[in-house]
């Protein structure tokens, strides 16, 4: 799953750096980062899970709202809609007072592949 959203955040922005894991972005801003909950069977057939799904959080730090920023949390909000294997994404916006960083983030669920 790692590498699926990987490729379609750098197919969806030109903004960089992607990472998975949210401690390699501690100081580099802006920058998108990743991670995924709540694995389940989903979509239920006759009592049976058909499908597996897994939540799957994109997050925007940033210190200030550039048009960069603002053009990336669009193209990316409208690839998750466009993608037939994502639900609609909710999208959450904070202000982290201690660090003084926007977080803003997308929460959805995906299908899973095989393999994955």
């Amino acid at each position: 799953m790692e590498d699926r959203i990987m490729e379609f955040l750098k197919a969806a922005t030109t903004l960089r750096p992607i990472l998975y894991d949210e401690g390699q972005g501690k100081n580099i801003f802006p920058c998108i980062t990743f991670h995924f909950y709540s694995e389940s069977g989903a979509i239920f057939s006759s009592g049976k899970a058909v499908e597996e799904v897994a939540g799957c959080q994109i997050d925007f730090w940033y210190k200030a709202k550039t048009e960069a920023v603002k053009q990336s949390i669009t193209a990316i909000k409208q690839a998750i809609v466009n993608d037939t294997t994502f639900t609609h994404p909710n999208k959450e916006h904070i202000f982290e007072a201690d660090t003084k960083i926007y977080h803003t983030y997308f929460t959805f669920q995906l299908i899973k592949k095989a393999g994955e």
